[in-house]
């Protein structure tokens, strides 16, 4: 998976997710965002507290199509100290 996406974009899509995730983790994977990447160019970001599911659809450039979990919170406050400059995502 590898995508660039503006980082206040990233921000604001990620701000509207991470109220849904479970903070306690009394299932790890609850506290996780999926990152999703298709054909058409799309970044689909899902997050879940098994009551409450948001998912959010954002056209990037997508270089390569994939999926991974990645730590919500965690992701969100990086996201907020970052520079207004593109990010390239990439997973290998």
């Amino acid at each position: 998976m590898e995508f660039i996406i503006n980082p206040s974009l990233l921000k604001e899509e990620l701000g509207l997710l991470t109220p849904v995730i479970e903070r306690k983790a009394t299932i790890p994977v609850l506290s996780k965002i999926k990152m999703e990447t298709n054909v058409q160019g799309e970044l689909a970001l899902t997050a879940t507290d098994l009551d409450v599911t948001m998912c959010s659809l954002q056209i990037t450039d997508v270089l390569q199509t994939g999926s991974i979990l990645v730590e919500g919170k965690k992701l969100y406050d990086i996201s907020r100290e970052l520079p207004n400059e593109p990010i390239h995502f990439a997973l290998n």
